[in-house]
């Protein structure tokens, strides 16, 4: 019985490694799933090389498949640390293909939890973007869960960082309510 399932088993791992082979399977499209399938393996050059690249690749594969497979394994992948910071480009890209009630449904949830990030790269990306997203974040969203990751730049060493979160408070001051600005303010100086 143990032999019968180990042959089956062989069967069919060679079976796949044939079509895999097969031309017709060596798309654009199958590569790109088949990497993002496999993120976790890859390593942060792999990852880096290609999430620079996804934002016009995406532009080339057929948008319901980018819009319904690739969007939300690319939110997901965000969302739990496995891509790096040059897939928040890729994301907002892909994401300006849909419309504003799919965007604030499928990737403002991630873009929300990013800001709670660490991580310095993905915090540049999303102050440099937020033209792209802001108009979407309504005031109770930015006041209770956006603000206080934003304005934890204002004391970050980097010029840049600061420079960054000072500029998105264009977008983002008037939706923040004035008490929670003030103290934000007053903890500043």
């Amino acid at each position: 019985m143990v032999d019968a399932t180990v042959h089956h088993l062989r069967a069919f791992f060679g079976l796949n490694r044939r079509y895999a082979l097969a031309e017709y399977f060596q798309n654009k499209l199958v590569d790109t799933i088949h990497f993002m399938d496999i993120l976790n393996l890859k390593d942060s050059v792999e990852k880096d090389t290609f999430f620079r690249k996804l934002p016009n690749l995406a532009e080339q594969l057929p948008r319901q498949i980018v819009l319904k497979k690739l969007l939300p394994m690319l939110a997901s992948a965000l969302e739990f640390g496995s891509a790096a910071a040059p897939a928040l480009t890729a994301l907002l890209k892909m994401a300006s293909w849909l419309s504003a009630e799919d965007f604030s449904a499928k990737v403002l949830p991630t873009i929300v939890k990013l800001f709670a990030s660490n991580d310095r790269a993905i915090r540049v990306g999303l102050l440099q973007h937020i033209d792209q997203y802001g108009e979407s974040l309504s005031a109770q969203i930015v006041d209770e869960q956006v603000y206080t990751h934003v304005a934890t730049g204002f004391s970050d060493t980097s010029a840049f960082l600061r420079e960054l979160t000072l500029k998105s408070m264009l977008i983002l001051a008037p939706k923040v309510f004035v008490s929670q600005f003030h103290f934000s303010l007053v903890a500043i100086s």
